[in-house]
Protein backbone atom coordinates (compact mmCIF):
# COMPACT_ATOMS: atom_id res chain seq x y z
CA UNK A 1 0.00 0.00 0.00
CA UNK A 2 1.97 3.27 -1.36
CA UNK A 3 0.88 6.61 -1.02
CA UNK A 4 -0.32 9.35 -3.57
CA UNK A 5 3.25 11.52 -3.38
CA UNK A 6 2.18 14.37 -6.16
CA UNK A 7 0.70 16.34 -3.61
CA UNK A 8 0.61 20.13 -3.34
CA UNK A 9 2.49 22.37 -1.10
CA UNK A 10 1.05 23.43 2.42
CA UNK A 11 -1.11 25.73 2.10
CA UNK A 12 -2.04 25.71 -1.90
CA UNK A 13 -5.08 24.52 -3.59
CA UNK A 14 -3.74 23.18 -6.44
CA UNK A 15 -1.41 24.44 -9.14
CA UNK A 16 2.47 25.56 -8.01
CA UNK A 17 3.78 27.73 -5.48
CA UNK A 18 4.46 31.14 -6.69
CA UNK A 19 7.82 31.63 -8.73
CA UNK A 20 8.48 35.15 -8.26
CA UNK A 21 8.76 37.88 -5.64
CA UNK A 22 11.47 39.02 -3.82
CA UNK A 23 14.33 37.03 -2.90
CA UNK A 24 13.90 36.91 1.27
CA UNK A 25 10.29 35.70 0.04
CA UNK A 26 10.92 33.30 -1.98
CA UNK A 27 13.80 31.61 0.02
CA UNK A 28 11.45 31.48 2.73
CA UNK A 29 8.37 29.63 0.66
CA UNK A 30 10.85 27.28 -0.68
CA UNK A 31 12.23 26.45 3.07
CA UNK A 32 8.41 25.78 3.61
CA UNK A 33 7.55 23.68 0.87
CA UNK A 34 10.87 21.75 1.76
CA UNK A 35 10.23 21.09 4.90
CA UNK A 36 6.30 20.74 4.57
CA UNK A 37 7.21 17.82 2.06
CA UNK A 38 9.95 15.84 4.26
CA UNK A 39 7.65 16.38 7.13
CA UNK A 40 5.02 14.80 5.14
CA UNK A 41 7.13 11.59 3.62
CA UNK A 42 8.27 10.96 7.57
CA UNK A 43 4.44 11.22 8.23
CA UNK A 44 3.97 8.83 5.66
CA UNK A 45 6.08 6.22 6.56
CA UNK A 46 4.88 6.33 10.21
CA UNK A 47 1.48 5.63 8.83
CA UNK A 48 2.29 3.23 6.20
CA UNK A 49 4.16 1.02 8.74
CA UNK A 50 1.01 1.45 11.03
CA UNK A 51 -0.82 0.45 8.25
CA UNK A 52 1.10 -2.25 7.38
CA UNK A 53 1.11 -3.92 11.30
CA UNK A 54 -2.90 -3.45 11.34
CA UNK A 55 -3.25 -5.15 7.63
CA UNK A 56 -0.91 -8.58 9.41
CA UNK A 57 -2.45 -8.26 12.58
CA UNK A 58 -6.20 -8.24 10.87
CA UNK A 59 -6.98 -12.23 11.50
CA UNK A 60 -6.03 -11.92 15.04
CA UNK A 61 -8.11 -8.92 15.50
CA UNK A 62 -11.20 -10.34 13.77
CA UNK A 63 -11.06 -7.44 11.08
CA UNK A 64 -11.80 -8.04 8.15
CA UNK A 65 -8.43 -6.95 5.57
CA UNK A 66 -10.55 -5.07 2.90
CA UNK A 67 -11.59 -2.53 5.74
CA UNK A 68 -7.94 -1.68 6.66
CA UNK A 69 -7.23 -1.50 3.08
CA UNK A 70 -10.46 1.00 2.92
CA UNK A 71 -9.24 3.43 6.12
CA UNK A 72 -5.53 3.32 4.08
CA UNK A 73 -7.70 4.49 1.29
CA UNK A 74 -8.90 7.14 2.82
CA UNK A 75 -6.23 8.40 4.86
CA UNK A 76 -4.10 8.41 1.76
CA UNK A 77 -6.32 9.81 -0.72
CA UNK A 78 -4.41 13.00 -1.07
CA UNK A 79 -3.55 16.32 1.78
CA UNK A 80 -0.45 17.96 2.98
CA UNK A 81 -0.70 17.04 6.04
CA UNK A 82 -0.61 20.52 6.80
CA UNK A 83 -1.47 19.25 11.07
CA UNK A 84 1.56 17.45 11.26
CA UNK A 85 3.71 20.25 9.73
CA UNK A 86 1.94 22.75 12.13
CA UNK A 87 2.60 20.32 14.72
CA UNK A 88 6.44 20.26 13.52
CA UNK A 89 6.27 24.40 13.18
CA UNK A 90 5.10 24.55 16.89
CA UNK A 91 7.93 22.39 17.86
CA UNK A 92 10.67 24.65 15.89
CA UNK A 93 9.21 27.43 17.93
CA UNK A 94 10.56 27.34 21.10
CA UNK A 95 13.62 26.47 19.51
CA UNK A 96 13.30 22.56 19.00
CA UNK A 97 15.70 21.28 16.47
CA UNK A 98 14.42 20.86 12.46
CA UNK A 99 14.45 17.43 12.36
CA UNK A 100 11.84 16.23 14.88
CA UNK A 101 12.56 13.30 17.01
CA UNK A 102 10.80 9.90 16.50
CA UNK A 103 7.84 10.54 19.35
CA UNK A 104 7.59 13.96 18.63
CA UNK A 105 6.77 12.96 14.75
CA UNK A 106 4.32 9.62 15.74
CA UNK A 107 2.66 12.21 17.59
CA UNK A 108 2.41 14.61 14.84
CA UNK A 109 1.30 11.41 12.19
CA UNK A 110 -2.01 10.74 15.10
CA UNK A 111 -3.38 14.26 14.20
CA UNK A 112 -3.79 12.83 10.62
CA UNK A 113 -5.59 9.68 12.23
CA UNK A 114 -7.54 12.26 13.65
CA UNK A 115 -8.31 14.23 10.94
CA UNK A 116 -8.84 11.69 8.42
CA UNK A 117 -11.73 10.49 11.59
CA UNK A 118 -12.91 14.19 11.50
CA UNK A 119 -13.49 14.08 7.41
CA UNK A 120 -15.01 10.75 7.36
CA UNK A 121 -17.89 12.21 9.50
CA UNK A 122 -18.06 15.53 7.87
CA UNK A 123 -18.59 13.17 4.74
CA UNK A 124 -21.15 11.70 6.53
CA UNK A 125 -22.87 15.36 7.61
CA UNK A 126 -22.92 16.99 4.37
CA UNK A 127 -23.54 13.84 2.04
CA UNK A 128 -20.13 14.33 0.00
CA UNK A 129 -19.87 12.92 -3.36
CA UNK A 130 -16.48 11.66 -5.09
CA UNK A 131 -14.62 14.53 -6.54
CA UNK A 132 -11.33 14.88 -7.86
CA UNK A 133 -10.77 11.54 -8.09
CA UNK A 134 -11.24 11.21 -4.40
CA UNK A 135 -14.09 8.96 -2.98
CA UNK A 136 -15.58 9.66 0.15
CA UNK A 137 -15.41 6.65 3.06
CA UNK A 138 -19.24 6.13 2.78
CA UNK A 139 -19.16 5.82 -0.87
CA UNK A 140 -16.18 2.93 -0.48
CA UNK A 141 -18.56 1.36 2.09
CA UNK A 142 -21.76 1.54 0.16
CA UNK A 143 -20.19 -0.30 -2.83
CA UNK A 144 -18.57 -2.66 -0.51
CA UNK A 145 -21.88 -3.89 0.97
CA UNK A 146 -24.35 -2.75 -1.70
CA UNK A 147 -26.49 -0.32 0.94
CA UNK A 148 -26.46 3.39 1.08
CA UNK A 149 -28.11 2.92 4.75
CA UNK A 150 -24.73 0.19 6.02
CA UNK A 151 -22.21 2.01 3.85
CA UNK A 152 -23.01 5.19 6.43
CA UNK A 153 -23.40 3.43 9.20
CA UNK A 154 -20.44 1.82 8.61
CA UNK A 155 -18.34 4.53 7.73
CA UNK A 156 -19.65 6.53 10.96
CA UNK A 157 -18.22 3.21 12.88
CA UNK A 158 -15.06 3.63 10.79
CA UNK A 159 -14.63 7.01 11.37
CA UNK A 160 -14.80 5.93 15.25
CA UNK A 161 -11.89 3.04 14.79
CA UNK A 162 -9.84 5.93 13.26
CA UNK A 163 -10.05 8.07 16.04
CA UNK A 164 -9.15 4.65 18.18
CA UNK A 165 -6.26 4.35 16.26
CA UNK A 166 -4.94 7.91 16.50
CA UNK A 167 -5.15 7.57 20.46
CA UNK A 168 -2.93 4.22 19.72
CA UNK A 169 -0.84 5.74 17.37
CA UNK A 170 -0.22 8.81 20.07
CA UNK A 171 0.26 6.70 22.94
CA UNK A 172 2.61 4.55 21.43
CA UNK A 173 4.82 7.19 20.82
CA UNK A 174 7.97 7.41 23.50
CA UNK A 175 7.04 10.22 25.09
CA UNK A 176 8.67 11.56 28.43
CA UNK A 177 6.00 11.78 31.69
CA UNK A 178 6.35 15.32 31.13
CA UNK A 179 5.65 15.84 27.00
CA UNK A 180 2.40 13.67 27.83
CA UNK A 181 1.61 15.11 30.75
CA UNK A 182 1.52 18.55 28.72
CA UNK A 183 0.24 16.93 25.19
CA UNK A 184 -2.94 14.95 26.30
CA UNK A 185 -4.85 18.52 27.43
CA UNK A 186 -4.41 19.94 23.99
CA UNK A 187 -5.44 16.60 22.44
CA UNK A 188 -8.71 16.61 24.56
CA UNK A 189 -9.54 19.77 24.08
CA UNK A 190 -8.92 19.64 20.49
CA UNK A 191 -11.51 16.90 20.23
CA UNK A 192 -14.21 18.27 21.95
CA UNK A 193 -14.10 21.39 20.21
CA UNK A 194 -14.07 20.05 16.53
CA UNK A 195 -17.22 17.59 17.72
CA UNK A 196 -18.94 20.58 18.95
CA UNK A 197 -18.24 22.63 16.32
CA UNK A 198 -19.91 19.42 14.01
CA UNK A 199 -22.70 19.60 16.11
CA UNK A 200 -23.33 23.71 15.39
CA UNK A 201 -22.71 23.36 11.97
CA UNK A 202 -25.45 20.26 11.88
CA UNK A 203 -28.08 21.95 14.09
CA UNK A 204 -27.51 25.48 12.05
CA UNK A 205 -28.97 24.38 9.06
CA UNK A 206 -31.95 24.69 10.74
CA UNK A 207 -31.51 28.22 11.96
CA UNK A 208 -32.26 31.16 10.71
CA UNK A 209 -30.04 32.53 8.43
CA UNK A 210 -28.31 35.74 8.18
CA UNK A 211 -26.57 34.92 11.80
CA UNK A 212 -23.20 35.88 10.86
CA UNK A 213 -21.91 35.44 14.43
CA UNK A 214 -23.24 31.79 15.09
CA UNK A 215 -21.36 31.09 11.56
CA UNK A 216 -18.08 32.62 12.74
CA UNK A 217 -18.53 30.11 16.04
CA UNK A 218 -19.37 26.97 13.57
CA UNK A 219 -15.84 27.35 11.90
CA UNK A 220 -14.28 28.74 15.50
CA UNK A 221 -14.87 25.26 16.73
CA UNK A 222 -15.00 22.98 13.80
CA UNK A 223 -12.02 23.92 11.71
CA UNK A 224 -9.96 26.51 13.17
CA UNK A 225 -8.98 25.06 16.84
CA UNK A 226 -7.91 21.13 15.36
CA UNK A 227 -6.58 22.81 11.71
CA UNK A 228 -4.55 25.38 12.91
CA UNK A 229 -4.13 26.00 16.88
CA UNK A 230 -4.30 22.46 18.78
CA UNK A 231 -1.62 21.23 15.71
CA UNK A 232 0.62 24.00 17.08
CA UNK A 233 -0.21 24.06 20.55
CA UNK A 234 0.57 20.23 21.07
CA UNK A 235 4.24 21.08 19.31
CA UNK A 236 4.92 23.70 21.38
CA UNK A 237 3.93 22.08 24.10
CA UNK A 238 5.66 18.51 23.42
CA UNK A 239 9.11 21.06 23.32
CA UNK A 240 8.53 22.62 26.79
CA UNK A 241 7.25 26.54 25.61
CA UNK A 242 6.81 28.88 27.65
CA UNK A 243 3.16 30.56 27.96
CA UNK A 244 4.06 33.83 26.05
CA UNK A 245 5.12 31.52 23.39
CA UNK A 246 1.45 29.42 22.74
CA UNK A 247 -0.23 32.84 23.62
CA UNK A 248 1.57 34.15 20.58
CA UNK A 249 0.95 30.65 18.83
CA UNK A 250 -2.93 30.89 19.60
CA UNK A 251 -3.21 34.80 18.41
CA UNK A 252 -1.54 33.94 15.07
CA UNK A 253 -3.52 30.39 14.72
CA UNK A 254 -6.66 31.87 15.11
CA UNK A 255 -7.40 34.78 12.54
CA UNK A 256 -5.74 32.49 10.19
CA UNK A 257 -7.91 29.86 10.72
CA UNK A 258 -10.50 31.97 10.54
CA UNK A 259 -8.84 33.34 7.00
CA UNK A 260 -8.35 29.81 5.45
CA UNK A 261 -11.51 28.90 6.25
CA UNK A 262 -13.20 32.15 4.41
CA UNK A 263 -10.91 31.38 1.28
CA UNK A 264 -12.21 28.07 1.15
CA UNK A 265 -15.94 29.35 1.19
CA UNK A 266 -15.40 31.88 -1.27
CA UNK A 267 -13.49 28.74 -3.57
CA UNK A 268 -17.00 26.51 -2.89
CA UNK A 269 -19.17 29.76 -4.68
CA UNK A 270 -16.89 31.12 -7.13
CA UNK A 271 -14.84 28.19 -8.46
CA UNK A 272 -10.80 27.54 -7.27
CA UNK A 273 -8.48 30.41 -9.75
CA UNK A 274 -5.39 28.38 -9.44
CA UNK A 275 -7.15 25.18 -10.38
CA UNK A 276 -10.02 26.19 -12.74
CA UNK A 277 -12.50 23.73 -10.62
CA UNK A 278 -15.89 24.94 -11.24
CA UNK A 279 -18.18 24.49 -8.23
CA UNK A 280 -21.10 22.34 -8.04
CA UNK A 281 -24.98 22.96 -7.24
CA UNK A 282 -24.37 20.68 -4.23
CA UNK A 283 -21.55 23.11 -2.83
CA UNK A 284 -23.71 26.13 -2.93
CA UNK A 285 -26.87 24.35 -1.10
CA UNK A 286 -23.81 23.10 2.26
CA UNK A 287 -22.72 26.43 1.95
CA UNK A 288 -25.68 27.83 3.92
CA UNK A 289 -23.68 27.32 7.44
CA UNK A 290 -20.63 29.46 5.91
CA UNK A 291 -19.77 32.96 6.66
CA UNK A 292 -20.04 34.06 3.58
CA UNK A 293 -23.78 32.89 2.63
CA UNK A 294 -24.99 34.25 6.16
CA UNK A 295 -23.57 37.99 5.46
CA UNK A 296 -25.69 38.37 2.29
CA UNK A 297 -28.47 36.68 4.07
CA UNK A 298 -28.50 39.27 6.31
CA UNK A 299 -27.77 42.52 3.78
CA UNK A 300 -30.10 40.74 1.35
CA UNK A 301 -33.59 42.98 0.73
CA UNK A 302 -36.67 40.85 1.18
CA UNK A 303 -36.76 39.23 -2.34
CA UNK A 304 -33.27 38.41 -2.41
CA UNK A 305 -33.13 36.73 0.49
CA UNK A 306 -36.44 34.67 0.13
CA UNK A 307 -34.96 33.92 -3.37
CA UNK A 308 -31.31 32.69 -1.86
CA UNK A 309 -33.32 30.72 0.71
CA UNK A 310 -35.62 28.90 -1.85
CA UNK A 311 -32.91 28.41 -4.27
CA UNK A 312 -30.39 26.74 -1.57
CA UNK A 313 -33.60 24.69 -0.14
CA UNK A 314 -34.19 22.85 -3.52
CA UNK A 315 -32.70 19.54 -3.36
CA UNK A 316 -32.81 19.53 -7.50
CA UNK A 317 -30.90 22.78 -7.61
CA UNK A 318 -29.06 23.02 -11.52
CA UNK A 319 -26.55 24.77 -13.01
CA UNK A 320 -29.00 27.81 -13.69
CA UNK A 321 -30.17 28.17 -10.18
CA UNK A 322 -26.24 28.12 -8.78
CA UNK A 323 -26.00 30.86 -10.69
CA UNK A 324 -28.20 33.02 -10.07
CA UNK A 325 -27.64 32.10 -6.14
CA UNK A 326 -23.84 33.30 -6.84
CA UNK A 327 -25.09 36.59 -8.39
CA UNK A 328 -27.30 37.69 -5.14
CA UNK A 329 -24.38 36.64 -3.16
CA UNK A 330 -21.87 39.06 -5.30
CA UNK A 331 -24.90 41.55 -5.66
CA UNK A 332 -25.23 42.30 -1.64
CA UNK A 333 -21.46 42.71 -1.45
CA UNK A 334 -20.64 39.84 0.96
CA UNK A 335 -18.11 38.33 -1.25
CA UNK A 336 -16.35 41.73 -1.16
CA UNK A 337 -16.82 41.67 2.91
CA UNK A 338 -15.03 38.26 3.26
CA UNK A 339 -12.66 38.85 1.25
CA UNK A 340 -11.84 42.19 3.35
CA UNK A 341 -12.38 40.10 6.33
CA UNK A 342 -9.67 37.31 5.48
CA UNK A 343 -7.17 40.41 5.28
CA UNK A 344 -7.87 41.84 8.08
CA UNK A 345 -7.62 38.69 9.60
CA UNK A 346 -4.28 37.79 7.77
CA UNK A 347 -3.00 41.07 9.33
CA UNK A 348 -3.60 39.85 12.53
CA UNK A 349 -1.93 37.01 12.03
CA UNK A 350 1.08 38.40 10.98
CA UNK A 351 1.21 41.32 13.90
CA UNK A 352 0.58 38.16 16.37
CA UNK A 353 4.31 37.04 15.58
CA UNK A 354 5.94 40.29 16.11
CA UNK A 355 4.21 39.81 20.11
CA UNK A 356 7.30 37.26 21.35
CA UNK A 357 10.32 36.52 19.39
CA UNK A 358 10.14 32.95 17.79
CA UNK A 359 13.05 31.02 16.06
CA UNK A 360 13.66 32.97 12.53
CA UNK A 361 13.45 29.37 10.40
CA UNK A 362 9.84 28.96 12.21
CA UNK A 363 8.94 32.31 12.44
CA UNK A 364 9.66 33.26 8.96
CA UNK A 365 7.93 29.61 7.91
CA UNK A 366 5.00 30.47 9.39
CA UNK A 367 4.60 33.90 7.92
CA UNK A 368 5.19 31.95 4.63
CA UNK A 369 1.86 30.04 5.66
CA UNK A 370 -0.02 32.97 6.34
CA UNK A 371 0.20 34.29 2.90
CA UNK A 372 0.08 31.40 1.02
CA UNK A 373 -3.38 29.95 2.62
CA UNK A 374 -5.09 33.66 2.32
CA UNK A 375 -3.96 33.95 -1.37
CA UNK A 376 -5.84 31.99 -3.55
CA UNK A 377 -9.16 34.27 -3.89
CA UNK A 378 -11.35 33.99 -6.94
CA UNK A 379 -11.04 37.68 -8.54
CA UNK A 380 -14.47 37.77 -8.82
CA UNK A 381 -15.05 38.19 -5.29
CA UNK A 382 -13.85 41.75 -4.92
CA UNK A 383 -15.91 43.08 -7.87
CA UNK A 384 -18.82 43.23 -4.84
CA UNK A 385 -20.19 46.68 -4.15
CA UNK A 386 -19.50 45.80 -0.43
CA UNK A 387 -21.29 46.12 2.98
CA UNK A 388 -20.81 48.82 5.16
Amino acid sequence: MMAPRNIAPIGYSGGSAPRSGPSGTLGADNRLTTYANTTRRRVDTILELFFADKARRADSDRLPPDIVGALHAHIFAGGSRTRATLCALGWQSNGGQERLPGAVLRAAASLELHHAGVVAYNDLIENQEPRRGIVPLRRMMEFRYVSESLGKQSAGLLGLLTLAWSDELFHGARLTARQRCAAIPVLAEMRADVIYGQLLALTGMDCDLGDVDLALRIVRYKTVGYRYEHPLQLGASLAGANPDIRRTLSAYARPLGEASQLCADLRSVFGNPLTREQPRPEDLQRSRTTVLFNIAAAVADADQRAELLTLTANPDLDATGAQRCREIIETTGAAAETVRMVAQRRALALQALEATPIPMPAAEMLRVLARRVTANIPSSCCLGRGTS
